[in-house]
């Protein structure tokens, strides 16, 4: 859509724009909290951090590693086993001793 493609607003959406700029003006953050996420933005981009983030255990990573080989293996083992289902002989499907095909 371009610019010259837009319709005019009607008038009851013109009004709606209108409430939502007025309503919206005071919507706007603080100065102090403003001035409290350049800090941290600073601060971070600077190296030296205010906050301190806990690294997560090993033990938890290396969980996470695990589970798609674990998940991975089952679901190789749970196709062969189906294969190997459907492939299998039925019963009354051996082949009768007298009964040879005609040459």
């Amino acid at each position: 859509m371009t610019a010259t493609d837009r319709e005019p607003l009607t008038p009851e959406e013109r009004l709606l724009a209108d409430r939502l700029a007025r309503d919206g003006a005071g919507a706007s953050p603080s100065a102090a909290l403003d001035a409290a996420i350049l800090g941290a933005a600073r601060a971070a981009a600077s190296g030296r951090s205010s906050v301190h983030v806990a690294a997560a255990p090993r033990r938890d990573v290396s969980r996470a590693r695990r589970w798609p080989l674990a998940a991975g293996i089952a679901a190789s083992l749970a196709l062969a086993v189906g294969i190997a289902w459907q492939l299998r002989p039925a019963p009354g499907d051996e082949p009768r001793p007298g009964a040879e095909a005609p040459a």
